[in-house]
């Protein structure tokens, strides 16, 4: 199991320094950090996707918020493009909107609350 987790963990964060690499800003900062740093960068991201896969994952950062996993209810929606498709057709709203109902499983969300601070700085 443990070498299962050391697997994924470092697929994530492999993952993620790909996305880091990717933002204007962080670009050009991430090749002159040293190793220690990017090591130290690494291991906060993978401690916090394994904190917030856990049960109850909740993730806090003083100043800046709270990551947290929360539960979606299980919901119907409407598929757009079987929507436009249907209208297309010449099938009247209401019915296309039944014909393009799909059903959405319950299933998880990652959330952020901004702290307090981080929003007084937004306000100016």
């Amino acid at each position: 199991m443990d070498l299962i987790m050391a697997t994924l963990k470092k697929d994530k964060i492999k993952a993620i320094q790909a996305a880091l690499l990717q933002n204007e800003v962080l670009a050009p900062v991430l090749p002159k950090l040293n190793q220690t740093q990017v090591e130290e960068l690494e291991q906060v991201v993978a401690d916090t996707l394994f904190a917030l896969a856990d049960e109850n994952g909740k993730v806090k950062f003083a100043d800046l918020g709270d990551f947290e996993v929360r539960e979606t209810k299980a919901r119907k929606a409407i598929n757009p493009a079987k929507f436009a498709e249907l209208k297309e057709q010449g099938v009247d709203v209401e019915t296309a909107k039944v014909q393009a109902s799909v059903d959405v499983a319950a299933g998880h969300k990652l959330a952020f609350s901004q702290s307090k601070k981080i929003k007084d700085e937004l306000k100016g």
